[in-house]
């Protein structure tokens, strides 16, 4: 078995050990979360945040913008719906189905297929460095093992670049010619980290720096899983993991669900932004 498909069984059981998990907590706590009628004025809130937050995945099609451009020009009028459009794939089994769209989408424009494989590999890099670059100071607020995890990898790849010449290297020459990309990046990851706060304290009294960490780190989690469609039950069963330290396994359950509700919903309306600004373009040009 060759170590893809290795990572891959891996990642498929640890998808399944998580839907377990939650599914285990959902039935012990279905009836308490039953019984949580919330007001009218929450679900509106909720409903914005949603909106908020596909209005923000915008920043990472400028991310996803700034990193085609390295290889080649190609308006904002190819590259912004390459990513919008394509979006929804994730969660498709396999995981996969979105990156290998963006590059569908791009094909016979001004970069080659080896230039987008490259674009797509600094994108799939790009945006987990994101999350980590505001996940690094929140670390000391997460319980002992993630802050242990968090400065191991840290502290790994300061080693690999201080050892490693080549490495160094590659880091001097592109990380200034990413660094615009990153900038939307991290927006974007702190949009995210902020939404999540705002879903938390709505449903019970969580500090927002905590609820910050939690979401960046099962994020992560999520991202990091191979086969995870849209980190499904991955993220899921770490929002409750770590938020269960803090609060009500039942409250943390009800804050991932209802974070999940508008992730999804996010990924609706970036889908329809994305498809509107693509006929605005088409009409300006014309």
């Amino acid at each position: 078995m060759t170590w893809r498909r290795l990572a891959r069984a891996a990642g498929l059981v640890l998808v399944v050990a998580a839907l377990a998990y939650l599914s285990g907590e959902l039935m012990l706590y279905r009836d308490s979360l039953a019984a949580r009628n919330l007001p009218a004025g929450t679900w509106a809130t909720l409903a914005a945040l949603g909106v908020l937050y596909g209005a923000a995945m915008l920043l990472l099609a400028e991310q996803w913008h700034r990193i085609v451009g390295l290889f080649g020009e190609l308006p904002r009028a190819r590259t912004w719906p390459s990513y919008t459009a394509t979006l929804v794939a994730r969660y498709l089994p396999g995981n996969v189905f979105h990156i290998v769209g963006r590059a569908a989408w791009l094909q016979g424009g001004a970069l080659s297929n080896a230039a987008l494989l490259r674009a797509s590999a600094l994108e799939l890099a790009l945006t987990p460095v994101a999350a980590a670059v505001l996940l690094l100071p929140l670390l000391p607020f997460l319980p002992q093992p993630i802050q242990g995890i968090g400065l191991a990898l840290v502290t790994g790849i300061l080693i690999a670049l201080a050892a490693c010449r080549p490495l160094r290297r590659l880091a001097a020459a592109w990380l200034p010619r990413l660094a615009p990309a990153l900038i939307f990046g991290v927006a974007f990851m702190a949009v995210l980290a902020a939404t999540f706060a705002a879903v938390t304290t709505l449903v019970a009294p969580v500090a927002p720096h905590l609820a910050a960490a939690v979401a960046l780190a099962a994020w992560l989690a999520g991202y990091a899983t191979p086969g995870a469609p849209g980190g499904i039950g991955v993220r899921e069963a770490t929002f409750v993991a770590l938020l269960s330290t803090m609060i009500p396994t039942e409250t943390a359950l009800l804050a991932a669900v209802l974070f999940r509700g508008i992730t999804i919903l996010g990924d609706v309306v970036c889908f329809f932004l994305g498809a509107g600004s693509t006929i605005a373009a088409r009409r300006v040009q014309s």
